[in-house]
């Protein structure tokens, strides 16, 4: 059985996707499993967006949870230390302020500990320089020494 559903977001986004199942008696629970992995996906889309306009709060479906993990994967794959540096200072200090260790960050963001302590390390490692060496390595960057 194949069905066409609507799914409207509480912003007032509207979504139409195919929702199949087996049986009618199955429909009603694949139609709620793909409402929740659409508002997922679209959480993530938002969060990825609020990074892209610099924005470091709650951000349309995205919660400030899933915008500081945005930010905090975007400083981890940048591979220049003074931009990285740059983009997890926006969010890093408020999120390490909470306390949580890995596996209560991974919780936060859902994803796995591995990932949230590999986030937190590079964050402490990029920290740990001195104000002279990431202002002398931006230095170094632009050009100006």
């Amino acid at each position: 059985m194949r069905t066409r559903q609507r799914f409207t977001l509480d912003d007032g986004r509207v979504f139409d996707r195919n929702v199949n199942a087996a049986t009618e008696s199955e429909l009603a629970d694949h139609v709620s499993a793909a409402g929740a992995r659409l508002e997922a996906r679209v959480a993530e889309q938002d969060a990825s967006e609020a990074v892209a306009q610099g924005v470091s709060t709650a951000y349309q479906t995205a919660t400030l949870f899933q915008v500081q993990y945005a930010w905090l994967q975007k400083g981890f794959n940048e591979t220049d230390p003074v931009t990285a540096y740059d983009i997890l200072k926006e969010v890093a200090p408020a999120v390490l302020s909470l306390g949580y260790t890995a596996a209560q960050y991974a919780v936060a963001f859902g994803s796995t500990e591995e990932e949230a302590q590999r986030l937190l390390d590079r964050w402490a490692y990029l920290d740990s320089r001195s104000d002279t060496e990431i202002e002398a390595a931006r230095a170094l960057k632009q050009g100006d020494l």
